[in-house]
């Protein structure tokens, strides 16, 4: 009989959390996008937001099952104060997300291999002139930890975010963004550090 893998962190697949930190790194899949880029989220229209250098705090759910559904670590803020809205405007914008989970979203085929996940998003873009709500899951990778991180996760493209609000009207940001549009993640790929009891390297076995 199968047995469903679990979430291990530094080889223990004992049940609890523990605490990381994710920073954007280099994206090498987009090389014409800034090695500052932590984030780009385009719309089914053309548009997009792009955020700069952001961290964010997580939580990592130990011994979790590695199954479709299975909420496997909670991202607990992402702020990201530097953004703008690439479009014939060109606003400058800030973006913050509300607590997130990401799920497992496809079985892994070995266990060790890097997991398909989605990372839910119930999120806020502001500026001036410029005010909407994003909400969905973006599609991501979660790779397993290296010599230099203890993990990855690698943001895919993929319209399952919609613009659930903009403005007061239906639309914002002067008619570039609407409600209905779709997003997806275009760019983003960021490495997680363990931190404190239990740290160590994520995989699941």
């Amino acid at each position: 009989m199968r047995t469903t893998p679990v979430v291990t962190v530094n080889g223990s697949t004992a049940a609890g959390t523990v605490d990381a930190t994710m920073t954007n790194i280099t994206d090498t899949r987009n090389p014409w996008w800034g090695a500052g880029e932590a984030i780009i989220l385009l719309s089914n229209f053309g548009m997009d937001v792009s955020c700069h250098a952001a961290s964010s705090e997580i939580e990592v759910n130990v011994g979790a099952g590695v199954s479709p559904g299975s909420v496997i670590g909670v991202i607990e803020n992402g702020a990201f104060p530097d953004c703008t809205t690439w479009g014939p405007l060109g606003l400058a914008v800030s973006m913050s997300w509300n607590a997130s989970h990401i799920t497992v979203r496809e079985h892994p085929y070995l266990a060790g291999d890097p997991i398909p996940v989605d990372v839910h998003l119930d999120a806020r873009v502001v500026g001036v002139g410029c005010d909407f709500d994003i909400q969905g899951s973006l599609r991501g990778t979660l790779f397993p930890g290296d010599a230099t991180h203890d993990g990855y996760l690698r943001l895919e493209p993929g319209y399952d975010a919609v613009v659930t609000r903009a403005g007061s009207s239906g639309s914002s940001c002067g008619g570039e963004w609407w409600e209905g549009d779709l997003l997806e993640a275009a760019h983003g790929t960021f490495a997680i550090n363990t931190s404190g009891p239990g740290a160590g390297l994520i995989n699941h076995s």
